[in-house]
């Protein structure tokens, strides 16, 4: 509120008044002003006088009331000044600080009284410490205002996590301070590198994916070599076991890779009704690997514990990803150990993290005997970019991913640790009283199921691509191959006769499958595509695929030539 402001008098004279009240005074005493002429002149100086001092009055009221307003105002400002959320410093050119608020103490870590007199870059990293000094001293007023971005010292950051400050000086009036403005953007930099992470494990994702792709076409080569060696070799020959190793191996590669692909690019959840005790026996052959000699892995698994429904590859994701926090804890080696068992809740359990509703569950625990996990990180063990891994090991999404999953299907997980004594991961998932999802599968079709009609092989793995032929051709069927999509409509166009199946690989260069079987489908309605593919998710997600059978690579003689049967027959 501005004060009210008047047209002023300018203030009497005072030296003036003195010397007309002296001239008075002595033409009084000499009698040079006489009668009515003394008397009019004093009382009109007299007059005068008064006048001026209500004059003076009105005006010390107006000030009294000026400086109520300001200090209203002053009050105001002032805590505005103290608690704004974006700290505020006054420093000395030589970086000693003068004056704080509220947010820069607790910024930097201390009493306000204690920290005048102290200098700012005490309170700053090492590794920026010189920057911020520099800059202080450089500044000037007229000149921009710089920002920086620097890190707080471990000391000033309270001993936990970094805290990044933006810092932007200013000269002040005078030029003898600066006054420096302190944003926290700890929580921008933690986005920040959010995204970075998830770019990079996207990255690596689609890397992956591409090496398991070309490895699972390697692999089909190597399976189906195998299957012909064995068809040309007596049932007493001694070489059978080795080439029965081979092929158990190469099957043995195929689960890896799916698991690989799984892990790194990120599948539609499929619900089917599992047991987890065998998709735990499963995954351990990975984690004996995954783990190291140094960690003893231990199976606890309760018979009779029922079945879940779940998606396959989201629930070996979470025994994966708990089994590397497990490894992460126990860095000289230890002891980790998987149980399932079936239980009934009917209350929340003593760990943290568990809200199921009452009910029959199959829990799942995986337990270490590691470091432990702190109270500060347990309170916020799920939440995405908190890792319990040492600095610099993990992105902070696999626990958040696995809390994801578990709610994702009705369940709930529990947490049980000790500093120094270990910890204790338990998923509740609610059992079902279904029979086990049959594995898709076509192996059981016998080979002498094949046929005279004209196939169309599309792959751009000549390996693969020769071995699909070989066994197709074998099976009595006419075979056209092509290394790619354009390479694949030319060769319809030449082809004098019918085409009566197009097998394709869903991602080839030049023409993926999807976009090929479109075309042709423009020309013939009513062709019949199966497409070959060791990828799931997105690859599959388009409409051509949708409504086309699809073989996962590496495949069987067998499951090759029922597949083809069955597209066929269709």
């Amino acid at each position: 509120m501005s004060p009210v402001r008047r047209t002023r008098r300018p203030p009497p004279d005072a030296a003036e008044i003195r010397r007309q009240a002296e001239r008075l005074y002595l033409e009084r005493e000499s009698g040079g002003v006489v009668g009515q002429d003394r008397t009019s002149g004093s009382k009109a100086l007299i007059h005068e006088l008064q006048v001026h001092q209500i004059e003076l009055e009105l005006q010390n009221e107006e000030l009294r009331r000026t400086r109520a307003e300001l200090e209203v105002l002053l009050d105001r400002y002032s805590d505005l000044y103290d608690f704004a959320p974006i700290g505020y410093f006054t420093v000395g050119r030589d970086g000693t600080l003068r004056e704080t608020n509220l947010a820069g103490a607790r910024l930097l870590g201390d009493e306000r009284a204690q920290l005048v007199g102290r200098k700012l870059g005490a309170f700053v990293a090492r590794s920026d410490r010189s920057a911020v000094e520099a800059l202080i001293a450089s500044t000037t007023t007229d000149g921009p205002r710089t920002t920086i971005e620097v890190t707080l010292a471990p000391a000033a950051a309270g001993a936990g996590e970094p805290v990044f400050v933006d810092l932007t000086v200013a000269a002040a009036p005078g030029a003898a301070e600066c006054r420096i403005v302190a944003v926290d953007v700890s929580a921008r930099r933690k986005a920040e590198e959010g995204l970075r992470a998830s770019q990079k494990m996207e990255a690596v994702g689609r890397l992956a994916g591409g090496v398991a792709h070309d490895f699972n076409n390697l692999l089909g080569v190597v399976l189906s070599h195998a299957e012909f060696a064995l068809e040309s070799l007596p049932a007493t020959d001694v070489a059978r076991a080795d080439l029965e190793v081979v092929k158990a191996v190469v099957l043995s590669a195929t689960d890896l890779t799916r698991q690989l692909m799984t892990f790194s690019q990120g599948t539609r959840p499929r619900s089917e009704v599992l047991d987890l005790n065998e998709l735990t026996t499963s995954v351990a052959r990975m984690l004996g690997r995954l783990l190291g000699a140094d960690v003893d892995l231990e199976l606890a698994l309760s018979a009779d514990i029922g079945r879940v429904r779940a998606d396959r590859s989201q629930l070996e994701q979470i025994l994966v990803n708990l089994a590397v926090n497990a490894r992460e804890a126990m860095p000289e080696g230890g002891r980790l150990t998987v149980r399932t068992a079936s239980v009934e809740l009917r209350e929340p359990s003593g760990g943290r993290y568990i809200g199921a509703s009452p009910g029959p569950y199959v829990s799942w625990s995986v337990t270490d005997t590691g470091r432990g996990i702190d109270d500060a990180t347990l309170r916020r063990l799920f939440e995405p970019f908190v890792t319990t891994k040492v600095s610099g090991r993990g992105t902070g999404f696999g626990l958040s991913t696995v809390y994801g999953i578990v709610k994702q299907w009705h369940g709930d997980i529990a947490v049980h640790t000790r500093l120094g004594a270990g910890t204790k991961f338990e998923v509740f998932l609610p059992r079902v009283d279904e029979a086990v999802s049959d594995a898709p599968s076509a192996a059981n079709v016998s080979l002498s199921r094949g046929g005279t009609e004209t196939i169309l092989v599309v792959e751009d793995e000549a390996a693969l691509r020769n071995v699909v032929t070989r066994i197709l051709e074998r099976l009595g069927y006419t075979v056209v191959s092509a290394a790619n999509g354009e390479q694949a409509l030319k060769a319809m166009a030449r082809h004098a006769g019918p085409i009566h199946l197009i097998v394709s690989d869903v991602r080839m260069p030049k023409m993926a499958g999807p976009e090929l079987a479109r075309r042709i489908r423009k020309i013939n309605p009513d062709a019949r595509v199966m497409f070959m593919s060791g990828f799931e998710g997105g690859d599959l997600a388009s409409p051509e695929t949708a409504k086309a059978q699809v073989l996962k690579k590496p495949f069987t003689t067998e499951t090759l030539a029922a597949a083809v049967r069955g597209a066929l027959d269709e």
